[in-house]
């Protein structure tokens, strides 16, 4: 999947990249197909596919996420 436009300078790659180092490949969804259903928060007249989405299962591992993005 290609990604070309990307908030706030966020490079795609890059931010892939050090997910995939702290949490397991199937806790990072990237695949178009993967983040259908995360496209809308109960606004279906709303929708916006996300970059990626991140599914940690551990208190380690949701804290690399928080303190990367905030």
């Amino acid at each position: 999947m290609k990604q070309t436009a990307i908030k706030a300078n966020i490079n795609f790659q890059q931010l892939l990249k050090q997910f995939l180092e702290i949490l397991p490949a199937e806790a990072v969804l990237y695949q178009e197909e993967d983040l259908r259903p995360f496209e809308c928060d109960g606004l279906a007249a709303y929708r916006q596919l996300p970059l990626l989405v991140v599914l940690p299962d551990t208190v380690k591992q949701l804290k690399f996420p928080n303190n990367y993005l905030w």
